[in-house]
């Protein structure tokens, strides 16, 4: 309870990743977005 799991978004491909001008907003579709965590133990390790 209580704990928290951090997502960050970045890209490192130099040759083909556009990069923005300083200052520039990106925003990510969370609607559209799916995160899959795999967890040792499946469900029954959370005690649902």
């Amino acid at each position: 309870s209580g704990q928290q799991i951090g997502l960050m978004i970045f890209s490192s491909d130099k040759e083909y990743t556009l990069h923005p001008d300083p200052g520039t907003e990106l925003t990510v579709d969370l609607d559209g977005t799916v995160l899959t965590l795999p967890v040792v133990g499946g469900k029954s390790a959370f005690g649902w």
